[in-house]
């Protein structure tokens, strides 16, 4: 019986100290999967910020391409205005 009674003892120790070491590894995965999720979520704050960077620029380049087109319209209705004055006061 005593004989029993150690061998129940020294598998009792042998479960507490695989459960204390899976614990400690749990917690290491843990603090392992708490560190890759921030590391993740900003990646996906500059992802989003860079998105948002490349949309304002996209946008200020149309308006800057619209402005310039404006311009060249507005230099060819002069140029054509000033031709038909010319024209005019020559005849």
């Amino acid at each position: 019986m005593d004989h029993e009674l150690e061998r129940y003892h020294k598998n009792n120790a042998s479960l507490d100290l695989t459960i204390s070491d899976l614990k400690l590894k749990l917690d290491g995965v843990h603090k392992e999967s708490l560190v890759q999720r921030k590391a993740n979520a900003d990646l996906h704050a500059v992802i989003r910020q860079f998105h948002h960077d490349l949309h304002q620029t996209a946008q200020h380049i149309q308006v800057r391409v619209v402005v310039v087109r404006a311009c060249a319209c507005v230099r060819a209705c002069a140029c054509v205005s000033c031709e038909t004055s010319r024209k005019a006061h020559t005849l």
